[in-house]
């Protein structure tokens, strides 16, 4: 399939080259590796919040060689802010295995490029497209709306034979020829004319045979179940601070939420200030200030965190050694955003909002 330029398709790459995006910095000096960590990147995230983590990636990494010798702890660091940390980890773990075993280029085959940690069917495809001039199928976000509106497919998104169906009609639309373009032109599509909300109709080149369009149906689809509410956690996050303006932070598990990035020690809500800091070896004498602040709800897939950051200022002279997992890190790196650490968009918050130290 794909082997001839459809209607949908031939409409889509005219459509890319004469008012698609072609100033992404992803878009110049193409290569795989600059694919690879886009699409990872905008996984879940808005372009614009892409793009200065993009460069600055590159900047630091600009050979998938020097990704492969880093620290994962260094590009956490890097990814602070920009969430879902396992595609943090998983680019690390995949950046090792294209240095070692395929000395340093990405293999060219769908099913070698989907055994790499964090590379499914849809990156797999535009790895394939984008840098290779290979025949490669996405569906990300923007493909799907794009498709569900065009075909009417009306099932929920979660479900199983929706995605199937999806697929399908990705395969059949995607070409041989001119690959590239249709796939940059469909994403651009999504994300420029057939938006979420409020698309613009009038200014797509798929009007005339838009299943939705017809139907007047445009803004009802692409369906989603509706959300379930999300079970609360309650938690206390403790932000200890010195004269020095250092605060301390935790080195988190291997595993689960925010897994190896460091925190303001989180604990249960029964945890006392006097407990934590006898696991820090500080006498409650050391304690200056402290200070109890309203709750914040941070909100994950399946569950939120109801956060309550204690603030406690302690004095320099009486701070000792800390375990291995704990460290003190100076508060306005954080605030200036120069951190050389893993964080959390929470942990950066409670620590930027700290009202002593």
């Amino acid at each position: 399939m794909g082997g001839y330029l459809d209607w949908f398709a031939s409409k889509i790459i005219t459509w890319q080259k004469a008012h698609g995006r072609h100033d992404l910095p992803w878009q110049q000096n193409i290569s795989a590796y600059r694919v690879w960590l886009s699409e990872i990147m905008l996984q879940q995230t808005q372009v614009e919040t892409v793009k200065p983590y993009f460069i600055r990636f590159l900047e630091k990494y600009p050979k998938i060689s020097d990704l492969a010798h880093a620290s994962t702890d260094d590009v956490l660091a890097i990814w602070t802010g920009l969430g879902y940390y396992n595609r943090a980890r998983n680019l690390h773990k995949t950046s090792i295995i294209i240095h070692k075993d395929y000395q340093g280029a990405f293999p060219s085959c769908l099913d070698r490029l989907t055994e790499l940690p964090g590379i499914g069917r849809s990156t797999a495809g535009a790895i394939l497209a984008l840098s290779m001039g290979k025949r490669g199928v996405i569906l990300d976000g923007n493909v799907k709306r794009v498709l569900s509106r065009f075909h009417v497919i009306d099932g929920y998104l979660e479900e199983r034979a929706t995605t199937n169906a999806l697929w399908r009609h990705a395969d059949r639309h995607t070409p041989a020829v001119e690959t590239n373009v249709y796939t940059q032109g469909i994403m651009d599509l999504g994300a420029t004319i057939c938006k979420r909300s409020a698309p613009a109709c009038p200014e797509c080149p798929l009007i005339n045979r838009c299943g939705a369009h017809q139907r007047n149906e445009a803004t009802k689809i692409p369906r989603r179940k509706p959300k379930r509410k999300k079970p609360v956690k309650d938690r206390l996050f403790f932000v200890i601070c010195n004269e020095e303006k250092e605060v301390i932070v935790e080195k988190r598990e291997e595993s689960g939420v925010w897994a190896g990035l460091w925190s303001p020690p989180e604990r249960c809500k029964e945890y006392s200030l006097g407990k934590i800091l006898e696991e820090l070896n500080l006498h409650e004498d050391s304690v200056l200030d402290t200070a109890t602040e309203r709750p914040i709800k941070h909100s994950f897939t399946h569950f939120q965190i109801k956060a309550t950051p204690i603030y406690v200022r302690v004095s320099s002279s009486a701070c000792s050694e800390l375990g291995a997992r704990f460290r003190w890190i100076n508060s306005d790196m954080i605030k200036k955003e120069t951190v050389d650490v893993g964080m959390s968009a929470l942990a950066l918050k409670l620590i930027k909002d700290a009202p002593i130290g």
